[in-house]
């Protein structure tokens, strides 16, 4: 895993052939292209809303049907007005049959009913209350008219025969507004309501055969755009063009190979070190999941190093300490199996579940060493793997910091190999010294390795106070060079407190894993007693406290494990490993060639 070598290209030519050189190196497909033009187009290419969205509309259908490939009857603005308005009506037609739903749901209570003439009932209309059932007796000794049409476990539906509507304080609740469309014609009007809505469905499942083709036609304008953008970015006069761009070494072949053919004259060599190439990771597929964490937070820098393993397999440890048990690991293990050939069909899913399985294959280990079986203790012919306990603190703090003091330590190594010959290489030097010999201090009861220790540490102080500040050769005052490298010295070393700090924060993985694996045992405790408090149900409500205690516990350790596994890499690693960010490498491509 690395970061590919990159090659600078310089092409200069006929002014009158840029566009047709920028077509060609588009469907080439492997130029990250340099701005040459005084005033960068820096927009993003746009793209037709209205396609846009009936394209997200249709790809949103749950049943699709077979797509055209070949577009001799296609007609593209005309499908985008189909789709929209199709989106259109089935909203309108969805709004009107759930307003029904709501309608007959208030209804149906009532009964089925007619409001007859005025003239039938001498003028005497239909007044609907609905009445908490403590509330009925309030009502029993008026004058008015009223009968109660139905009831429930809480209301009282009532109906009072009057001219006028009864005064606000006549019935202890406010009148309810039932509308005067019948039930009987709400169904009816459902029914027509719901038939129409198939129609538009089955409409926009027949869009769907247009999805590709859409597709292709919006690539082909997006493309057009992007390759006028590139046009607009080289550097032109009347009778010349020049272009610039960064290309992978492996793939300099086809471009040298292009040009020969073409009435241009170029150039193509190696970066220098003041120049900033963009970044394009090369990782095999196995472990490729990493270069997507990497990418998550931060693109590294061209001139610096790749770290999408050491991300892939530190985040898988951090994961695994915070999990701490071995039965939620072989839960995981088992639905990754399960769901595994679904994810062939999503490029990034197919990725990640390498990262997830590695995951689960640390986490499995670590819980066997742990002794924790969704809480419970090891069965017998693992309890020779029982190796750390968790209810033992200073083993459990004493792992976590040494867990964060290697991990720290890696980076400063790295570094040191990366900036190998430099002062910089023997900052990371000292720095590792200083750690290991706070180790040797830590230990206890070793009296040569403390006295190792503080030798080893005064040493290191040093070598980072004089390597660290290096004031500049044109300042010719020896007074002046020492303030200036006492001043760089201190500042250098007061890093320290950011150091064990940082080195502390790994106490994060016992903390966590002791939280995950308390609340485990908690969970299996209060299952164990309500089973043994009731006779008839205890076996019952013990299964679901447990399924409800571990399945929450599961959910708190997969957020934790996420987010603090990622912060120790982001944060605590980068920290030292990667002082510089850097900018993902971006080929000028065809996307129609990629459908």
């Amino acid at each position: 895993m690395s970061i590919a070598p990159m090659l600078k290209a310089t092409i200069v030519g006929p002014a009158k052939d840029a566009t047709s050189m920028m077509s060609r190196l588009q469907s080439l497909g492997c130029l990250h292209q340099i701005s040459l033009s005084r005033q960068d187009i820096e927009q993003q290419v746009e793209i037709d809303a209205d396609a846009a969205r009936a394209l997200k509309y249709l790809c949103a259908s749950r049943r699709q049907r077979r797509m055209f490939r070949r577009d001799t009857d296609f007609d593209f603005t005309a499908t985008v007005q189909k789709a929209l308005t199709n989106e259109k009506n089935l909203r309108r037609i969805n709004d009107r049959c759930d307003a029904l739903a709501e309608r007959i749901r208030i209804m149906e209570p009532w009964g089925a009913y007619q409001f007859p003439d005025k003239n039938v009932l001498d003028g005497m209309l239909f007044w609907f209350y609905i009445v908490p059932l403590y509330k009925v007796k309030n009502i029993v000794d008026t004058d008015l008219m009223w009968q109660i049409v139905n009831r429930d476990n809480r209301n009282a539906y009532i109906v009072v025969l009057a001219k006028d509507e009864p005064p606000v304080d006549a019935l202890p609740a406010p009148r309810a507004h039932t509308g005067s469309v019948p039930l009987y014609q709400l169904y009816q009007n459902l029914e027509t309501a719901e038939l129409e809505r198939e129609e538009w469905i089955a409409e926009r499942e027949a869009l769907t055969r247009w999805i590709y083709l859409l597709k292709k036609y919006m690539a082909r304008a997006e493309d057009h755009a992007a390759l006028n953008r590139a046009v607009s970015r080289c550097w032109q006069d009347e009778d010349l063009f020049v272009l610039q761009g960064w290309i992978p070494e492996q793939k300099s072949g086809p471009l040298q190979e292009m040009l020969r053919h073409e009435q241009v004259a170029s150039l193509i060599e190696t970066p220098s070190r003041h120049e900033t190439p963009p970044t394009l990771l090369t990782n095999r597929p196995l472990l490729s999941a990493g270069e997507d964490v990497v990418k998550f937070y931060q693109m590294p820098a061209y001139w610096l190093w790749d770290p999408s393993i050491m991300v892939f397999l530190f985040f898988s440890v951090f994961f695994a300490m915070i999990l701490s048990d071995a039965g939620y690991a072989l839960l995981f293990l088992l639905l990754l199996l399960i769901l595994w050939r679904r994810f062939d069909h999503n490029p990034v899913w197919a990725r990640l579940r390498y990262l997830v399985a590695c995951i689960g294959v640390f986490s499995l280990l670590y819980g066997i060493l742990a002794g924790s079986y969704f809480g419970l203790p090891p069965p017998e012919f693992l309890v020779p793997f029982h190796l750390l306990h968790i209810d033992n603190y200073s083993m459990m703090m004493g792992l976590s910091i040494i867990t964060g003091s290697c991990h720290i330590m890696l980076a400063h190594t790295i570094m040191a190999w990366h900036e190998r010959g430099s002062r910089h290489a023997w900052t990371h030097m000292g720095w590792i010294m200083v750690i290991t010999a706070a180790f040797l201090i830590w230990l206890p009861g070793h009296h040569w390795a403390r006295a190792a220790g503080i030798g080893t540490m005064a040493a290191g102080f040093m070598i980072i106070g004089w390597f660290a500040s290096s004031p500049g050769s044109e300042i010719s005052s020896p007074w002046k060079r020492l303030l200036l490298r006492l001043f760089g010295a201190a500042r250098a070393l007061s890093g320290v407190t950011q150091t064990f700090s940082d080195i502390l924060s790994y106490m994060r993985l016992f903390a966590l894993g002791l939280a995950s694996a308390s609340l485990a045992g908690t969970f299996n405790q209060i299952a164990h007693q309500s089973m043994e408090s009731s006779n008839g149900l205890g076996l019952l409500l013990a299964l679901l406290v447990a399924l409800f205690g571990h399945s929450m516990n599961i959910l708190l350790a997969l957020v934790s494990g996420v987010v603090h596994g990622l912060r120790l890499n982001y944060i605590e690693f980068y920290h030292y490993a990667m002082p510089q960010d850097g900018y993902a490498f971006s080929a000028f491509c065809k996307k129609e060639d990629d459908l």
